[in-house]
C-alpha cells in the first residue's frame, strides 16, 4: 500500500517561510501621504535583514510584515526625519508593508506605519506606493 507523507511538505513551507533575507528601508509619513529612502550617515541604502511574513485580519484580510528584532527596529528609527515611520521595502511590491518587532522577551507587535491590507473586497486606507 501506497502512502503519502505530508510531513516534508510541511517542513519545507515552513522553513520557506521562516528564511532570512535583506530588504531596503523606506521612511513614509504614518497616513502613507509621502515617502523616500532611507539612509545611512555614508549616504547608502539602509538595509536590513529579517524574515516576510502574513498578519491575518478581519473578515479574512492579511498585510504583508517584515519580521526584526527590536534593537535593529531603534537603529533605523534614527535614519527616518521626524514624524516619518521606516517600513520594509518588498521587491517588485506597489503595496505598503510594515515591520513586525520581535522584543528580547519574544513578544511581538506591529510598528507604526501606513499598510496595505489584501484580500477583501477592496484594499482599506491606503494609497499605492509610488516605485
Amino acid at each position: 500500500m501506497f502512502r503519502l507523507s505530508l510531513l516534508p511538505l510541511i517542513l519545507f513551507t515552513f522553513q520557506a517561510q521562516a528564511a532570512t533575507t535583506n530588504t531596503f528601508v523606506y521612511c513614509a509619513l504614518p497616513d502613507g501621504s509621502h515617502w523616500d529612502w532611507a539612509y545611512d550617515t555614508n549616504s547608502q541604502d539602509v538595509e536590513v535583514q529579517g524574515s516576510w511574513g502574513v498578519k491575518r485580519v478581519a473578515r479574512g484580510g492579511y498585510f504583508d510584515k517584515f519580521r526584526i528584532p527590536e534593537s535593529t527596529y531603534q537603529l533605523i528609527q534614527q535614519f527616518c526625519p521626524s514624524g516619518y515611520v521606516p517600513h520594509p521595502e518588498k521587491p517588485h511590491s506597489i503595496w505598503w508593508e510594515v515591520f513586525e518587532v520581535v522584543r528580547v522577551d519574544g513578544s511581538t507587535y506591529i510598528a507604526d506605519g501606513h499598510k496595505s491590507i489584501h484580500g477583501m473586497n477592496r484594499h482599506h486606507n491606503h494609497y499605492f506606493r509610488s516605485l
